[in-house]
């Protein structure tokens, strides 16, 4: 198995919450002295390879699964710069290959409201989007997008316009208010979708790595808050445990999907349910 170094969350002494300030803020607030609390340290972790794992991964007991022969309506390779083109035609597939792998679980509807191009030699250039959107780089540190409280937030936000904090990527809401709250109130899910752009070659360096969810539970992860100058949003940070297993698939191809699970309240209402992945 690969060793790699994922920097890690070291504990809070005091047990709050660790606070970083957006790089919007051109000054700090009056009597904020750092621009990020908290304290974290790289930890080597072997990685073990998703294709050849003796039992498959599911979504609801892994948080992570493979999906292949996927086929993309966008060419992120030409077009991965073109905004309109990503919201218009590739978020719908990408909404449908949720619904289908969530489908055992009797999923509803599937809301797509985010997205992030990577590419380390883009962002090298200062490449943006067509939106104005930084090209994105690749993130190091073991985290959750979202805390319990932020997960709802965030669908409640979704009820507003782009310019009041609603979907980063679509000027209009994508909820209605009282759909927001139904959703907020009942059982829902956030889950990223992460794939390889390229046609021409796999992925050979900045694998994605998952924390296996089986291998984890809620007190492996304290809140770390990140203040905007509209809002505070909250993410989870890791803290590294011996038992945790961590998963990559190797050299993925552009025709494969990445699914896995960020947020899914359905220990909080006591549900269960089988779910795996797309052919």
């Amino acid at each position: 198995m690969p060793t790699v170094q994922i920097t890690h969350a070291l504990p809070n002494p005091d047990g709050r919450p660790s606070v970083a300030y957006d790089g919007s803020f051109k000054e700090l607030p009056p009597g904020v002295t750092e621009r990020r609390t908290g304290r974290s340290a790289p930890v080597d972790i072997e990685l073990r390879d998703g294709r050849h794992l003796e039992t498959p991964l599911s979504l609801t007991r892994n948080g992570v699964c493979l999906a292949r022969g996927f086929e993309p309506a966008v060419d992120l390779q030409s077009e991965g710069l073109d905004s309109d083109a990503i919201v218009e035609r590739y978020y719908p597939q990408v909404a449908g290959l949720v619904r289908r792998a969530l489908e055992p679980a009797g999923i509803e509807r599937a809301v797509v409201f985010d997205h992030t191009i990577r590419s380390r030699a883009r962002r090298e250039r200062g490449e943006k989007e067509s939106n104005g959107e930084n090209v994105g780089g690749y993130a190091n540190g073991a985290h959750n997008d979202n805390s319990s409280a932020s997960a709802r937030t965030r669908v409640r936000l979704l009820s507003r316009p782009k310019a009041l904090g609603g979907s980063v990527t679509r000027p209009e809401p994508l909820l209605s208010r009282e759909d927001a709250e139904r959703i907020a109130a009942g059982h829902f899910g956030i889950f990223n979708v992460w794939r390889h752009f390229r046609s021409d070659y796999p992925v050979r360096d900045y694998p994605l790595a998952v924390l296996d969810a089986a291998s984890a539970s809620e007190k492996d992860f304290q809140i770390a808050k990140y203040v905007y100058p509209d809002r505070v949003g909250e993410v989870m940070n890791a803290l590294h445990r011996p038992e945790h297993r961590w998963i990559y698939f190797s050299e993925m191809r552009h025709d494969e999907a990445l699914i896995f699970k960020v947020f899914d309240n359905a220990a909080e209402l006591g549900l269960a349910s089988p779910t795996e992945c797309p052919p």
